[in-house]
């Protein structure tokens, strides 16, 4: 009897099905941006999975941590801020101090800011842009490990002995094929960029009307007010950026675990592994509103923290995930030798 074969799991159903009777997927119809995924051929599949593993310095891109110096640039704004204030407090008391002070906080604004934009954009692009990369790479070898699953199993005459395994796998898989969307690297780092680039240069028209023209009090402050508006619009915008690559992180990481947890329970039941545990060190699950709060606190000092663990998280989840793929090419390359 004819077979159709299932794009999302691979699994080969009776001609006219509608969904497939092992992942439930709906026949012919696949998530956006998804591909079809191949029948199950442990040899095919086995090559895939070495062949992707082989690349993988080419997708997994560790970022350095000196990616966490850059809120110095932001920093230098409070800190000058805090001196202008004190400046302030000393005229007002009679007490003159030199006005370096207020030309190295206005410099602060105009320059920080712009430098904070600029190396924010570019280390959200280099982010957003790997992860893209990474998924891409992970999404074919979670089809092509499920593929070598069944494969395997069929050959051994075990296939109802992982059947519960295959299917937390294929449920992982829908997951992150459905939730794991690829966004536009160029487009987050430019808009970024351009929000914290608002503020100096409305700051700077309004100094310019200021200083040149008479009676333009009002105009002025019109031009103030837009800068101001300007600026807590770029920091809200760089905190749901922060936020997004954060829960990113976090929630790819937890469907990767949950994926490989399976996938070694399986290659135990089959006899290719002698423990059935992965130890899979996780990532943290971060608040942001509790490190908003920390930010603030600390006068911004946690910032560098922040940005350490935003580039950080990422490259101990491509450690671990490294572990577990160095494994399991030990077995496949086993396999595949014994064939």
């Amino acid at each position: 009897m004819a077979q159709v074969v299932c794009a999302r799991c691979g699994n080969r159903n009776l001609e006219g099905s509608v969904f497939c009777s092992f992942c439930g997927s709906r026949i012919g119809m696949l998530p956006e941006g998804s591909s079809v995924r191949p029948p199950a051929d442990m040899k095919n599949a086995g090559m895939t999975i070495l062949s992707l593993i082989d690349r993988r310095d080419a997708t997994d891109r560790r970022m350095s941590i000196f990616w966490a110096a850059i809120p110095a640039c932001f920093l230098s704004m409070v800190v000058f801020t805090i001196l202008s204030y004190i400046r302030a407090a000393f005229d007002l008391y009679g007490h003159g101090w030199d006005e370096w002070v207020s030309d190295v906080y206005i410099a602060s604004y105009l320059v920080g800011l712009p430098l904070f934009g600029i190396l924010f954009g570019l280390m959200t692009y280099k982010m957003i842009n790997r992860l893209n990369m990474h998924t891409n790479r992970e999404d074919t070898l979670r089809a092509a490990v499920m593929s070598y699953l069944r494969g395997a199993a069929g050959s051994a005459g075990k296939e109802q002995q992982i059947v519960t395994e295959l299917l937390q796998m294929s449920a992982f898989d829908g997951q992150a094929v459905t939730y794991e969307k690829k966004h536009n690297p160029r487009t987050w780092a430019l808009g970024i960029a351009l929000l914290l680039m608002g503020y100096p240069v409305y700051a700077l028209f309004a100094l310019f009307l200021h200083s040149t023209m008479d009676g333009a009090f009002a105009v002025f402050m019109l031009i103030s007010l837009l800068a101001s508006l300007t600026q807590i619009l770029s920091l809200i915008a760089s905190a749901y950026i922060v936020n997004s690559m954060m829960r990113t992180a976090y929630t790819h990481d937890v469907r990767w675990r949950g994926f490989t947890t399976s996938t070694m329970l399986a290659l135990h039941r089959l006899g290719k592994t002698d423990s059935n545990m992965w130890r899979h060190a996780p990532v943290k699950d971060r608040s942001m509103i509790l490190y908003v709060i920390f930010a603030i606190v600390t006068a911004g000092f946690f910032l560098f923290y922040w940005f350490y663990v935003l580039v950080d998280d990422t490259n101990k989840h491509f450690k671990q995930q490294h572990l577990f793929e160095d494994m399991l090419k030990k077995i496949v390359l086993a396999d595949m030798k014994t064939a």
